[in-house]
């Protein structure tokens, strides 16, 4: 499914305004677009687990803009997108009702600032591709994120009849540098119910919204 309207163009310069990190680092400018992903609670066995745990390791050993921090990076996201896609544990996302839900809610969503031009809903994940998002302070990025779960959380647990924790405590994000990194973001978002199985092309897939 495809957004109405046409993006409005967005200059890629910005300020950067610092990082933290949790169980990985992230890097915060004034006014960026990131591309983010969100796994549900109790989707991943703990062997996996375990080896998430190495790399954040190894990224704690390298400042944050080193080539090595950016490898361990890339990893990550590996060993993530790699046992995400066969939807283990907890995926609430295979009962078709819900995911017509909450991509009704994902398109709506407006709050702090956020809003989304990119998404696709996997079994047991979330990835989306932020419209510029306009921000003065770190801790202001990190407030976008966790009402934005907190929020997902509440409406998600309401539909399906459950309590407790919806999302694992972390996600992972990639600030989108420039347009042909973009283009690639977009593209990996529709192709990844095709990596995943879940369909022949990514145009049958109908949880995919795409500006």
């Amino acid at each position: 499914m495809s957004a109405s309207g046409t993006e409005k163009p967005f200059d890629w310069q910005t300020k950067f305004l610092g990082s933290y990190t949790d169980d990985l680092p992230h890097w915060v400018v004034e006014s960026g677009r990131y591309a983010v992903t969100f796994r549900c609670a109790g989707s991943l066995p703990y062997s996996v687990e375990r080896q998430m745990e190495e790399q954040r390791r190894l990224l704690s050993d390298h400042a944050p803009e080193s080539e090595a921090a950016m490898e361990s990076r890339r990893q990550f996201f590996r060993i993530l997108d790699a046992y995400l896609d066969q939807g283990t544990g907890f995926a609430p996302f295979l009962d078709k009702d819900l995911c017509v839900d909450f991509s009704n809610w994902l398109q709506g969503y407006a709050h702090e600032g956020l809003r989304l031009s990119d998404f696709v809903i996997m079994p047991n994940h979330l990835h989306l591709i932020t419209q510029p998002l306009h921000l003065e302070t770190v801790d202001a990025f990190r407030d976008v994120w966790a009402r934005f779960k907190g929020r997902s959380s509440r409406f998600l647990n309401q539909k399906i009849q459950r309590s407790g924790s919806f999302w694992q405590s972390y996600g992972y994000d990639r600030w989108i540098r420039n347009e042909s990194e973009l283009a690639r973001w977009k593209t990996y978002l529709q192709r990844n119910p095709v990596k995943a199985g879940l369909c022949r092309e990514g145009e049958e897939y109908p949880y995919v919204y795409l500006s």
